[in-house]
């Protein structure tokens, strides 16, 4: 009977120490599951993070993409259109100096600023009208050169008009006293003692010539003015 007791003690405790054993494995068990849901979780945050940056950096490369095709091509099409633009107005510019130049220079021949001779009388015979001109061929080289050029167009409309009015008077100017340049020396030949003949014969391109230097001089500032305007234009 004392035998069977002890037995019955031994498996007593045999079977608690076997239950204790089972709790523990459980526990683990429990802990490493837990541990490795927690691991689980942890890498799916990460595959998140990573995916979601991916997707970012694929948006601001889809946002930089057309940035950079439109600053590729932007860049070189606007040197392509401002460098023509810029050499024209640099065009203009020298042009522009070259006219001023050559308009003072006339200005001073008509207003005796130039040791030019001044012919000057009122009437003759039947004609009633004030002469009062210079006796000089004006310029016109540096406006001859930019209509041949074809650089003209480069100017602005106002400026061309204003150009335009100014040397037609000239170029009427300097034909008109190269006429009676040669008018002069056929009279000299023809009539060599009889001056007064030759006076009356000219009295009217005198008139035309007054007439041609009045314009000209009330031209010279509107014009000096477009083309100082024409200068201040430079890209």
């Amino acid at each position: 009977m004392k035998f069977r007791s002890i037995n019955f003690g031994l498996i007593v405790l045999f079977s608690f120490f076997f239950l204790m054993s089972l709790n523990q494995i459980h526990a683990e068990e429990i802990e490493s599951s837990s541990t490795i849901s927690e691991k689980l979780i942890g890498i799916e945050n990460n595959v998140k993070i990573i995916k979601n940056q991916h997707q970012s950096s694929n948006s601001d490369e889809n946002l930089n993409l057309p940035i950079a095709l439109f600053t590729g091509v932007a860049i070189p099409l606007g040197l392509l259109i401002y460098q023509p633009i810029r050499s024209k107005r640099t065009l203009v510019n020298q042009n522009s100096v070259s006219l001023i130049k050559e308009i003072e220079s006339n200005e001073g021949a008509l207003t005796g600023k130039q040791d030019y001779p001044i012919v000057s009388y009122t009437g003759l015979d039947n004609e009633k009208s004030s002469i009062k001109y210079t006796n000089a061929f004006l310029d016109y080289d540096s406006y001859e050169n930019l209509i041949n050029s074809g650089q003209f167009s480069y100017f602005v409309p106002e400026t061309q008009f204003s150009l335009r009015e100014l040397y037609t008077r000239i170029k009427d100017h300097d034909r008109t006293m190269k006429y009676i340049d040669e008018l002069e020396d056929k009279f000299k030949l023809e009539f060599p003692d009889d001056n007064k003949k030759f006076l009356q014969a000219v009295a009217r391109y005198e008139v035309v010539l007054t007439l041609w230097e009045s314009q000209i001089l009330e031209l010279i500032p509107s014009t000096k003015i477009n083309l100082e305007n024409e200068k201040k234009f430079v890209i």
